[in-house]
């Protein structure tokens, strides 16, 4: 009878143990999102943080902290908070957020590719999320215009390169030219005056040419293009054809749409 008051006992300090832990965690979470919805990030992240002291696999305030790091532009941490969440989420609907978001870091970190990807595995998850498509696709454009850009910069290095050795020889024909003339002279020193005005004028009229060759030609140049909204709208729908290969629901018809990304999601 005794052993099983002191069990009783032990169980009943338990609950009232998990009990006020539990309620540490949601004093502390809440205190958070107050700070949070008042811009006062730091002070959020100091509450965020307590409460995951008590709880740390409280999908809530683990969430929402690495949403206060984003808040703070400490992308980083909020990659690595969210990549920690992703491997105690409980559904699916849950670790599409987190990817939803890691996305929205990594594209803020300058970081397209991982973008990309975790828009991709978010949409795998949940093939519904609307706000997650749309910023699919806005990384797709950001992409193709980074590659573009980059293409355009490498065309611009061949061409100067190319210009470099056409001044280059053109420099060597000079002087071989300078040359040769030198050693002319030496020998047409008794020619004529009017013979030496003759190859004077003619050597003048050759300069011009020169001079004329070496002016570069008239032209717009590579000035940036900006895309069209059917460039972005074949762009888009090529993305989405590729994304209903791994999506669940094959059937679903694609929002196009281009512009700025949608703010990300909070808890």
């Amino acid at each position: 009878m005794k052993q099983f008051n002191l069990l009783f006992l032990l169980l009943s300090l338990l609950v009232s143990f998990i009990g006020l832990t539990q309620n540490e965690v949601l004093k502390n979470t809440h205190k958070g999102n107050v700070f949070y919805q008042n811009n006062a990030f730091k002070d959020a992240v100091y509450y965020y943080e307590k409460a995951i002291d008590n709880a740390p696999f409280n999908f809530k305030a683990s969430f929402n902290l690495a949403n206060a790091f984003f808040k703070l532009k400490e992308y980083d941490k909020s990659i690595n908070q969210l990549e920690n969440i992703v491997t105690y989420a409980k559904t699916n609907e849950e670790k599409a957020m987190v990817y939803h978001n890691i996305g929205n870091a990594q594209l803020l970190n300058k970081e397209l590719d991982k973008g990309i990807e975790a828009y991709k595995s978010a949409l795998r998850l949940n093939p519904n999320a609307e706000d997650t498509r749309y910023n699919l696709a806005y990384a797709l454009l950001k992409k193709q215009e980074q590659e573009k850009k980059e293409q355009e910069q490498e065309q611009n290095k061949d061409q100067q390169k190319e210009e470099d050795q056409k001044k280059d020889q053109q420099e060597g024909d000079n002087k071989e030219e300078q040359k040769d003339k030198g050693e002319q002279d030496q020998k047409d020193k008794g020619e004529p005056e009017e013979q030496k005005d003759k190859e004077d004028q003619g050597k003048e009229n050759q300069k011009d040419g020169q001079d004329k060759e070496n002016q570069p030609e008239q032209g717009e140049g590579n000035k940036p293009q900006k895309l069209s909204k059917d460039q972005a709208k074949r762009l888009l729908e090529a993305a989405a054809k590729k994304e209903k290969d791994i999506q669940e629901k094959k059937d679903e018809k694609l929002k196009i749409s281009s512009g700025k990304p949608k703010q990300k999601k909070d808890w």
